[in-house]
């Protein structure tokens, strides 16, 4: 990953950081850089069955950063079920907890991906006229607590019986702990 940027305050200046390593190693263990659903760039999609290429593997995971500040990030998604299953096997999660998304993808999906903006990060950036050293905090639309409830409207809340009854939720208290755990009625 190449990034060289040079800051001048009171300007804007963009810089799109790409060709992330797929995987990184944290702790003597191969994990995702970005996300485990993030897909290889096609020309590495074969080196996820070779051991001596695995660490090699560029993903399709860019970053957008405005004066050194972070402002978005996304990914093209792996949309092939063996894909994933290998990209899965590789960080050593096991694939049954997966099983939902793994099937879903063996019926066909077609390449999608994501990206989103720290629009409050930018705002920011804005406000301090390019010094990335005004805090998000002094313009956040809706500052949270920090427990993360939202003080002005009052959030979370718990739903009413009427909007459990109405989506066939039924809260039940799981065996292990007294958690409350959700499960939507058949």
């Amino acid at each position: 990953m190449n990034t060289h940027m040079i800051l001048h305050f009171h300007q804007i200046c963009l810089h799109w950081i790409v060709d992330f390593p797929l995987f990184s190693m944290e702790d003597d263990q191969l994990v995702a850089t970005h996300h485990p659903f993030t897909a290889p760039i096609d020309s590495h999609r074969e080196w996820l069955t070779d051991k001596s290429k695995i660490a090699k593997i560029i993903g399709q995971h860019y970053d957008l950063v405005i004066n050194g500040v972070e402002m978005g990030g996304g990914s093209i998604r792996i949309h092939n079920s063996e894909e994933q299953a290998r990209v899965l096997k590789i960080l050593q999660v096991d694939t049954q907890e997966m099983n939902h998304l793994l099937e879903a993808l063996s019926h066909g999906a077609p390449p999608h991906g994501g990206f989103a903006l720290g629009l409050d990060r930018y705002i920011a950036l804005l406000v301090g006229e390019g010094d990335p050293a005004v805090p998000v905090r002094e313009v956040i639309a809706f500052p949270k607590s920090k427990e993360g409830r939202d003080l002005l409207c009052k959030a979370p809340t718990s739903p009413s019986s009427d909007q459990l009854e109405r989506y066939g939720i039924v809260f039940k208290e799981a065996v292990s702990s007294n958690k409350r755990v959700a499960n939507v009625a058949p």
